[in-house]
């Protein structure tokens, strides 16, 4: 009598794949000869199911905005009580007094310009940062006194490219 057991593969599709043989054993009685016939069977190892974790990355993007910052309040004051704050006159017709003028706003001093003869009769004053102010402001009191016709007075602003 002959037995012969077959077994159908079965496939997963999985990586690797490991056969195991079964050796075929002849086994002899003195009356009966049975000869038991295995067939090898491919066994498929199934490996567990790999899990792929997602791997987030994360990009942080910073978003510069130029802001313009108005720079607001007193930039400088001078009243010429006690000096001229670093106002320069320009010669002998520009000058701090007390008593040159009568109509000194503080009724103290002031600074008295004459004679329209250009920088002599004229102060300065060399002004920093002023590119950091939107806009610039300037208050200040005069008085005209014997101011003849074909005399000029002018307040002036030199932006860096003239007057």
């Amino acid at each position: 009598t002959t037995t012969t057991t077959t077994t159908t593969p079965t496939t997963t599709t999985t990586i690797p794949t490991t056969t195991t043989t079964t050796p075929t054993t002849t086994t002899t009685t003195p009356a009966t000869t049975t000869t038991t016939t295995t067939t090898t069977t491919p066994t498929t190892t199934t490996l567990p199911p790999t899990t792929t974790t997602p791997t987030t990355t994360t990009t942080t993007s910073t978003t510069t905005t130029a802001t313009t910052t108005s720079t607001s309040g007193l930039y400088d004051f001078s009243d010429f009580e006690i000096d001229l704050n670093g106002w320069i006159d320009g010669g002998s017709d520009a000058r701090r007094s007390k008593y040159d003028i009568n109509s000194c706003p503080n009724d103290n001093y002031c600074v008295r310009l004459r004679d329209n003869s250009g920088s002599s009769s004229s102060i300065t004053k060399q002004f920093s940062n002023v590119g950091d102010y939107d806009a610039l402001k300037v208050d200040f009191t005069f008085s005209a006194v014997s101011f003849e016709s074909g005399e000029d007075f002018f307040l002036e602003y030199n932006n860096g490219s003239g007057y």
